[in-house]
């Protein structure tokens, strides 16, 4: 779990924590990442380190956080005559930003990206299908379903090395939605 409060120091030794993630990416694996290494690499302190995260897979989860929050921040920059399918836009950024995604996926951190995406589904479901289409006491479920859904898709998409673009990609998700609504 991270605890990075919102004070500029804590932000700053973050930052400099999740830029050492990134730069120590470039030349190992992952599960050859230390604490250490982060340390060295951000210069920050091993307490800070501990005050901020408690593993260096709270790091990714912490990176991931942010490109998605970066995401949904982006779509609403767009004027809304210009607007993509809110899902289009996610695939399209996943596609060009996906070093951290795709280090999740090949390490098997699959449950970081399903409370991540808990977190914003809710909001996902609002853009992307309108605010009257769930009633309250069945938003859980929806978020949940689609939450599973979309990591689901993207773990596979990494796997495969990306071979759709995020518009073939988008495709077979209507697809596959369209199909779902027909099972009863």
């Amino acid at each position: 779990m991270y605890h990075i409060k919102s004070d500029k120091r804590s932000q700053t030794s973050a930052k400099l924590i999740c830029d050492a993630m990134l730069r120590c990416l470039e030349t190992k694996s992952f599960s050859e990442t230390t604490i250490v290494d982060l340390q060295k690499e951000s210069t920050v302190g091993r307490s800070t380190f501990y005050r901020l995260f408690d593993r260096t897979e709270d790091v990714l989860e912490y990176l991931y956080e942010q490109r998605i929050q970066e995401i949904y921040n982006g779509y609403h920059l767009i004027p809304e005559e210009k607007r993509p399918s809110f899902t289009l836009y996610i695939l399209n950024d996943l596609y060009h930003n996906s070093a951290v995604l795709e280090v999740l996926i090949k390490n098997s951190l699959i449950q970081p990206m399903q409370k991540i995406h808990n977190k914003y589904i809710p909001v996902y479901i609002r853009e992307e299908f309108g605010n009257n289409n769930f009633i309250s006491i069945t938003e859980d479920y929806a978020c949940s379903l689609f939450s599973s859904l979309v990591v689901g898709i993207i773990s596979v998409w990494i796997r495969h090395d990306k071979r759709e673009t995020p518009e073939e990609l988008y495709h077979l998700l209507q697809v596959y939605l369209h199909t779902l609504s027909k099972i009863s």
